[in-house]
């Protein structure tokens, strides 16, 4: 007997879409999920790995790449600059003054980058590979969009 589950209980991971997962779709469906994460240079020449860095990765923000450098940004605040060249960290840190949780990818502009958490919590960034906090913003409520 195959098990079904409960109609839209993982719409995405129904590929026969009629309203139910059975166990065979949904292994399936949990194994695109296990491979090798993190971020990763690739050549766009002949599409080989560079490099490939996987300590530490946000949940949900993507990285920005801005000026050479490779940003990304995790709960906590916690910064990392990656040389796009090498893969090499440039520098870790962590913006102490908005230490939430982060949803919103980096976004670089100006010679900086800027930093938004769930708080409403703006960092401000001076770009480059040794990269420092000059500000860190309250733009008051909360920064994300909730679905009904």
């Amino acid at each position: 007997m195959v098990k079904r589950y409960p109609r839209n209980s993982f719409g995405i991971a129904d590929p026969d879409r009629d309203g139910y997962i059975t166990e065979e779709e949904w292994n399936h469906f949990r194994n695109r999920g296990v491979g090798e994460f993190g971020i990763t240079g690739i050549s766009l020449k002949d599409r080989r790995i560079l490099w490939r860095y996987k300590r530490g990765m946000p949940y949900v923000p993507s990285p920005v790449l801005y000026q050479g450098v490779v940003f990304s940004v995790r709960t906590g605040g916690i910064i990392t600059a990656i040389d796009l060249q090498s893969g090499q960290v440039l520098k870790e840190g962590r913006s102490m003054d908005a230490m939430g949780e982060y949803f919103a990818s980096p976004v670089g502009a100006d010679g900086k980058i800027y930093l938004a958490n769930a708080d409403g919590k703006v960092s401000v960034l001076k770009s480059g590979s040794e990269w420092e906090v000059i500000g860190v913003n309250d733009i008051g409520p909360p920064t994300m969009l909730r679905y009904s």
